[in-house]
């Protein structure tokens, strides 16, 4: 997928924030934050999903995904309430 996305890069613009969605998925969290970190650099309206997107789920935890969270103007994520 990783293959695909910069091939595709290379023909049209290709958001970063997608490029740290595989980058979680393959469990390099810190290539994910530089994406992400670009993407806040870009002002990219996709950084409004941070805490909604199932592709962020590995990243949840990480205190420099919740700073950026913050730097977004995104609320502090609750924590899981048992059931």
């Amino acid at each position: 997928m990783l293959d695909d996305l910069t091939k595709l890069a290379k023909q049209k613009y290709v958001a970063p924030y997608f490029f740290a969605g595989v980058h979680i998925g393959l469990g390099e969290n810190d290539r994910a934050m530089e994406y992400l970190e670009k993407s806040y650099e870009e002002h990219s309206h996709w950084l409004i999903y941070l805490q909604i997107d199932p592709s962020m789920d590995g990243l949840r935890d990480n205190p420099r995904f919740q700073d950026l969270s913050r730097r977004v103007g995104l609320p502090a994520l609750m924590a899981a309430i048992p059931t």
